[in-house]
């Protein structure tokens, strides 16, 4: 391997709080959607002048195809007058962006659906890439004229009803590899004579260089092409940054992700179904970091079968790692839940935080928390999420399945200190409502406590006729979000719980129903205030 490739520059120090902070531009965190309506209504926003490389992204619903909505459009001053750069539009069922001057027809679009759209403008270079609920719609398009500053923005409807929410522009955090070379030593994996052609495995030469980088801190590249690999282990201090223009993608090759189990932290993965195999691993790492705008492929659509949950590959699999964040995200799951903690764990989970993110088609729940295997839950922060079409928004559970690893004692875990802020939630499926809950056991009680809902507003789903009895106390049934059936509250149904607060939350039953939409059953501390 050609290690004259490296780049060397002078180090900084490294400090993941500096690093991941946003400024933004203009941020509008709408707890309630904004309502575009009517032919030919507008909404303009006056923007701080600026350039270079920045974000805009927001989330829209349209309600019909037929009439058109003009989703974004961004101005700069070009020729000494304003002008626009970019253009975004949805005409019949389908969304509808430029290159330049060229028209590019885009996805298909559902009514009443919303969608993330996340843009990112290089001004510098006159080109953007465009996404759509997270799928790479246009990759360094040209812009519509090349002005060098943004200083307004555009959103309007030709006769339909347009909802907008979360819109915001902030600078790139993250880093061109250029201004990353100015601080980090950047190790250019092509350069050093690994081949992105996408089916020559990689796995040792890159695993080489991650391992090298490691050893003082600085960046794996990946750029121009498909780097086919089996696990690769991410190890500290070292930032992988994956070029727009390349991806990295997991071997079919099941023999190249063998079983990981962590050292440090062995309650997580060896009890039970514990994930074991993962493309990208790390164990008990900090300041790991994954950016640059290119691909994680985990293929798969691979034509087999994916074995069992703990030999199935994930994509990326961290334990015991610090520094963490998730944020934009777009998240579908027709399978299961969308965002979940728990089931088989033993270890814990704190000090996670999720946020600026869309949940929508999940089989399952929403939001799912759960310790049934003594796992420790203890601060968990979920903010600024929309969620659709869900088989039901919140679940919350402690319980007792009696499973302990060998090395360890029985224990009943725990849920505490749980906080969902400006959340909007529509489209249940179902009638069950949602289970928050604690534990009764053998004359002992196990609270779930201090879990807050600030600004959360949902329309439940209702239409039931039956005040049903209080479930019983969970037993040894698989922990899902419907375990309980229909619960006696049409929203919320609370239980062994303290500290309970619903602030400013509009919750809503859009059929009849007979049952309360709040019900709360030996609850320490529960208020709700508006």
């Amino acid at each position: 391997m050609d290690h004259s490739a490296i780049h060397n520059y002078e180090k900084r120090n490294k400090d993941m709080a500096s690093r991941s902070e946003i400024t933004y531009i203009l941020q509008e965190k709408y707890t309630d959607p904004l309502r575009i309506f009517g032919e030919g209504t507008c909404v303009q926003k006056k923007i701080e002048k600026a350039g270079g490389r920045l974000i805009f992204s927001q989330w829209v619903k349209m309600d019909i195809h037929n009439t058109g909505v003009n989703v974004l459009t961004l101005l700069g001053e070009y020729e000494g007058k304003l002008q626009k750069i970019f253009q975004l539009d949805t005409e019949g069922a389908y969304f509808y962006a430029y290159d330049g001057p060229k028209k590019q027809k885009l996805g298909h679009f559902q009514s009443d659906d919303w969608y993330s759209i996340y843009v990112s403008l290089n001004l510098q270079e006159g080109v953007y890439s465009l996404y759509i609920d997270g799928e790479r719609m246009l990759h360094r398009a040209a812009l519509l004229v090349p002005a060098k500053e943004v200083e307004e923005l555009w959103m309007g409807s030709h006769g339909g009803v347009m909802y907008v929410g979360q819109i915001s522009v902030y600078p790139n955090t993250v880093p061109g590899i250029m201004q990353l070379a100015q601080s980090e030593t950047v190790y250019n994996a092509r350069e050093m004579g690994v081949k992105a052609d996408g089916q020559t495995l990689v796995t040792a030469q890159l695993q080489e260089i991650i391992n090298t980088c490691s050893s003082s801190g600085g960046v794996v590249y990946l750029e121009g092409g498909t780097f086919l690999s089996g696990m690769l282990e991410l190890k500290s201090n070292v930032t992988l940054y994956i070029e727009e223009n390349a991806t990295l993608k997991g071997t079919l090759d099941l023999g190249a992700y063998p079983v990981r189990l962590s050292e440090q932290h062995p309650n997580w993965n060896t009890i039970v179904q514990g994930p074991q195999k993962a493309l990208l691993f790390g164990d008990s790492q900090e300041n790991i970091r994954l950016c640059g705008g290119g691909t994680i492929d985990g293929s798969g659509d691979f034509p087999g079968p994916y074995g069992s949950e703990s030999l199935r590959v994930s994509a990326i699999l961290l334990v015991g790692c610090d520094n963490t964040l998730v944020r934009n995200c777009f998240i579908i799951s027709t399978m299961a839940n969308g965002i979940k903690f728990g089931t088989y764990s033993y270890g814990g989970f704190t000090n996670c935080f999720c946020e600026d993110c869309i949940i929508k088609d999940t089989r399952t729940c929403a939001i799912s928390i759960q310790s049934v295997d003594g796992g420790l839950i203890k601060n968990l922060q979920f903010r600024r999420i929309f969620i659709q079409n869900v088989e039901s928004a919140f679940f919350i559970l402690v319980g007792d399945k009696g499973r302990t690893p060998d090395w360890g004692e029985h224990r009943i875990g725990c849920v505490e200190e749980i906080l969902f802020e400006d959340i909007h939630a529509e489209g249940i499926r179902r009638s069950y409502g949602s289970y928050l809950g604690g534990y009764e056991a053998e004359g002992k009680t196990y609270l779930i406590k201090d879990i807050t809902f600030r600004r959360v507003n949902v329309v439940y789903k209702g239409g039931v006729n039956e005040v049903p009895d209080d479930p019983a106390e969970f037993g040894k049934q698989y922990p899902e979000s419907n375990c309980f059936g229909i619960l006696p509250a049409a929203g919320y149904y609370l239980r062994h719980g303290e500290n309970i607060n619903f602030e400013d939350c509009n919750t809503l039953v859009a059929l009849p129903d007979s049952r309360d939409i709040y019900v709360a059953v030996d609850i320490k501390g529960y208020r709700i205030n508006g």
